[in-house]
């Protein structure tokens, strides 16, 4: 067909092209610009995933940092040492808590101050860290921080709990300061004893090397990295006229700043917000969140101001996507179309070899970051990479400085340069072999450095894997062990050796003991075994001091040392008792010339503060296979040896003879009689009165048992009692016991005697068989006694309060049909006040031996008057037992005590004289005086 130009043909088919042109070209461009979309779409998630890895990773090693400092601080309070300073106070002691203090910070570096506060705040102990080197704070210098904030906030810590201070720039005199030292404080409670005063243990963690870290964790980051407190303060930025805002008044927060990132972070803790600002990603940081890395222990004290936020920001203009201007289809111009198709082609080519290029550098990129992520992880250890073949590719700073070989010699090389020798083909091939089923190797290794010293290291191999499941390279991070070799080895010592004396303690003696008799069976020896204890001790401790005492069993133990054989092995099993195990004995009559020497040394005269003390001791011989096959039994002869020592008027020694086995055979006697006595019904019940201090009215009574013996008379549970404990007897006789008061009680309540409370003690036993407790609860249901009317209070001694607590729920169903609980003989044992408030308790007995010498020792009114007022805060009855004088009386009354027993107001009398007594109703202390009691 021919154009007619002229005509106008040309022009529709020309239109006809344009607009098939147009819609081919719009789709082509539509379908173009949608998949550029998609990539660069693709891009900016990868972007924001890489710093949602890099914030998680960072959150994490902060945790770990934080994690590493409670373990610190729970080694240290758990340490020997400190216990040993707690419980006795000494120059001694002291030094070695305060070298435990400087051994920890010197291996650390991280700590600028560790001390020991004292119930008031007052430091007891402090050492210092600065220009890499640790110093004791002298005593002189030590300070009051009763009003610092931090030990106010750990004043309500549980035992085992740790409090966490925030992060800030450490305020010394009123003043921040200066240089700034960025401190995170960590505190617990520690104490000698459960029940006994609360001194606290406070680590300061230079928080700059935490905040270091972070920047070298983060600057990886597209974005702009920041950590935040908990306040929504600064205190790391970019922008340094930010930072630490709330310490010098500068009111600048994240919260004002992005308002609803803020409000996000508040709700979530963890996340990402995307708005016109950017993006942000964000984790928050809370101290000691849990770490499979770390042992298990408590999680510290609540403490909202304790937790830091991790936050990185992108902003808008580092993501991009940029849409092609919208074509103008002028119908004119069809030389223009085509014009711009050509451009068109051009910028697809242009921006696909672009995109290309972008994804390359991308992978790249998270492979940088993924390394990053493995050779950051801990700056503070060595750090070896290799490739598969084993060759060295790339070492840190610290590798060089625990190695002491260049990076150049290192890298290129095959760690193998390290090997010391001291392990076999077969332990390196075990770890290969796991490295290569498992993927990783932990343990430790016996390396050398480059001078040959030897050291030891705990290694933690991985075998990095690339998306194909093809190994690219290992990375091993090794730490030099040696300081903490060295602190174990001396926590072993001080877990079997005395602190004081460093003679083997009762742990390690045992052993020794159990050893030596293994030896002597197998080549027909003889082994004695000493066992001494000092005389008059307790005189001359109470006398001249603990200090005093305990210079004077490490004189003891000296001289002990100086009088045996090499061979022999002198033990402190506490206190002033001691033991010495004489192996490959030949000559028995050794051993009253070693005897005879050995008092004679210990008698010769010492000087203590400037003092000439003198003591003596008391020796108890036994000698194996004579007096005992086993080591238990070895060295009970020898201690019942050295008891008839004492008897014998001290000062001398005594070997295990045949008379102290019939003594035993009496005990034996005593047992069967003891059976026969219950079918005989020989035991009958005294009644000892209870009475108000102030009107002397009688509140009840306390059901005491004796023996009626056919032969030996009337026996007091002194007699046999503890024989009945240690047989079966203890809860037969403890039921016939509780049956016979119940009766009692109901005899009296038929008589109208109410309102009279009856006491009676159950054994260990007792308490610790729900089934017999359940009997008990049969016999008090069976006797008749209304609840009303069931004046019954049931004693327990001080030493049991544990086992209670796990049979609360057996106490509680006594509790519910009316019977009361009081725990007997407080003040002996070790309570806890943490198990004492959960127990269904409602009095306290004070011990007789504190009541003996109130009027007299200063110790014991102050124990007294603190479980008086302990009682009353718990809102508990307090019963002192043992009263014989006024004075103890008028002593126990000014006390605020409530009530009282002993022989000042009665003895224990029979039944039917009780009876008498409880039917009179009148007050049983009848003195003109009785205003001043």
């Amino acid at each position: 067909m021919d154009l007619d130009i002229e005509n106008g043909l040309v022009k529709p088919f020309l239109q006809v092209c344009v607009f098939f042109f147009i819609v081919i070209f719009t789709a082509i461009y539509g379908i173009f610009t949608y998949t550029e979309y998609q990539k660069f779409q693709t891009h900016n998630k990868q972007i924001l995933e890489q710093e949602s890895l890099l914030v998680s990773l960072t959150a994490d090693n902060i945790t770990h940092d934080l994690n590493d400092v409670r373990q610190d601080l729970l080694l240290l309070s758990h340490s020997p040492a400190l216990f040993d300073y707690l419980r006795s106070p000494s120059e001694l002691s002291r030094t070695r808590i305060e070298q435990l203090f400087l051994d920890l910070a010197k291996f650390s570096g991280l700590y600028d101050q560790i001390r020991l506060l004292n119930s008031t705040g007052k430091e007891k102990v402090r050492i210092e860290y600065g220009n890499k080197r640790a110093s004791v704070i002298p005593e002189s210098q030590l300070q009051d921080k009763s009003l610092r904030y931090y030990f106010n906030e750990s004043q309500q810590l549980l035992p085992g709990e740790i409090y966490v201070s925030p992060m800030d720039l450490n305020i010394e005199q009123e003043k921040i300061e200066v240089p700034h030292t960025p401190t995170i404080r960590f505190v617990t409670p520690v104490s000698p004893g459960e029940n006994e005063q609360r001194d606290f243990l406070v680590i300061n963690y230079m928080a700059s090397h935490l905040l270091g870290r972070f920047a070298r964790y983060t600057e990886s980051s597209s974005g702009s990295p920041m950590l935040i407190n908990a306040q929504g303060f600064w205190l790391y930025h970019a922008d340094k006229a930010k930072e630490w805002g709330f310490m010098y008044d500068n009111e600048v927060t994240l919260g004002r700043e992005y308002p609803s990132l803020w409000r996000q972070i508040q709700e979530k803790g963890k996340g990402r917000l995307i708005n016109d600002d950017g993006a942000f990603t964000y984790e928050t940081v809370y101290p000691f969140s849990p770490d499979p890395e770390h042992f298990d222990a408590p999680m510290p004290k609540a403490n909202q101001l304790s937790r830091w936020v991790v936050v990185t920001h992108i902003p808008n203009e580092k993501f991009g996507f940029s849409f092609f201007n919208t074509l103008s289809t002028g119908p004119d111009t069809a030389i223009a179309l085509l014009g711009l198709s050509v451009v068109v082609s051009s910028l697809l080519s242009f921006f696909y070899t672009n995109t290309q290029s972008a994804n390359r550098a991308l992978k790249q990129q998270l492979e940088e970051i993924r390394q990053a992520a493995v050779v950051f992880e801990n700056t503070n250890q060595g750090i070896i990479v290799t490739d598969p073949l084993g060759i060295t590719t790339a070492v840190n700073r610290a590798a060089t400085n625990i190695t002491g070989y260049s990076s150049g010699e290192l890298i290129g090389s095959n760690p193998r340069i390290l090997q010391s020798g001291q392990h076999s083909p077969e332990y390196y091939q075990e770890m290969w072999d796991q490295l290569h089923t498992c993927g990783h190797w932990q343990g430790e290794l016996v390396n050398r450095r480059k001078n040959g010293e030897v050291f030891p290291s705990w290694e933690n191999i991985n075998a990095v894997k690339d998306e194909k499941g093809s190994i690219t390279h290992y990375v091993a991070i090794l730490a030099d062990i040696t300081a903490l070799k060295e602190a174990e080895e001396h926590l072993n010592f001080l877990a079997h050796h005395d602190t004081l004396t460093e003679l083997p303690n009762r742990l390690l003696f045992q052993g020794n003991l159990e050893q030596a008799l293994t030896i002597a069976k197998r080549h027909n020896q003889l082994v004695a075994l000493f066992f001494l204890d000092l005389d008059r001790f307790k005189l001359i401790n109470d006398t001249l001091g603990h200090a005093a005492g305990d210079q004077l069993l490490k004189e003891v133990s000296l001289r002990l040392k100086r009088s045996v054989r090499e061979e022999d092995t002198v033990s402190r099993l506490g206190g002033d008792e001691f033991t010495i195990i004489l192996n490959e004995l030949n000559d028995p009559e050794y051993l009253h010339t070693l005897a005879r020497k050995i008092i004679e040394a210990v008698s010769k005269p010492m000087i203590i503060n400037n003092r000439e003390v003198a003591v003596s001791t008391s020796i108890g011989i036994a000698i194996f296979p004579d007096d005992a096959l086993s080591a238990k039994d070895l060295a009970q002869a020898a201690d019942t040896a050295m008891y008839h020592a004492k008897e014998q008027g001290r000062n001398n020694y005594q070997f295990y003879a045949p008379f102290l086995t019939d003594r035993l055979n009496e005990r034996l006697l005593v047992e069967n009689e003891l059976r026969q006595a219950l079918a005989r019904n020989e035991f009958i019940l005294h009644y000892q009165p209870q009475v108000e201090i102030y009107g002397g009215t009688i509140v009840g009574v306390e059901a005491l048992i004796r023996w009626q013996h056919p032969v030996r008379g009337l026996l007091y549970p002194g007699q046999f009692i503890s024989i009945a404990e240690e047989s079966d007897l203890i809860e037969a006789i403890g039921e016939w016991v509780l049956h016979t008061a119940c009766v009692q009680l109901q005899l009296w309540h038929n008589q109208n005697i109410h309102d009279t409370w009856m006491a009676v003690n159950i054994s260990g036993r007792q308490v610790q068989k729900t089934s017999t407790m359940q009997r008990l609860q049969k016999i008090i249901e069976a006797s008749g006694i209304r609840p009303e009317d069931l004046h019954l209070d049931l004693e327990i001694t001080e030493n049991l309060m544990g086992v209670v607590r796990e049979n609360v729920e057996s106490l509680q169903a006594f509790k519910d049909i009316g019977v009361k609980f009081a725990i007997d003989d407080f003040g002996t044992g070790y309570s806890s006040l943490s198990i004492l408030k959960h127990l269904p308790v409602d009095a306290l007995k004070i011990d007789r031996s504190f009541i003996k010498d109130i009027t007299d020792n200063t110790d014991d009114r102050a124990i007294t008057a603190a479980i008086i007022a302990m009682s009353r805060s718990m809102g508990l009855k307090v019963i002192a037992e043992g009263v014989e004088t006024e004075e103890q009386l008028n002593c126990l009354r000014e006390l605020g005590c409530d009530h009282v027993q002993g022989y000042l107001i009665s003895k224990p009398l029979p039944s039917d004289q009780v009876t008498s007594l409880l039917a009179n109703r009148q007050p049983f202390i009848q003195r003109s005086d009785i205003e001043q009691i």
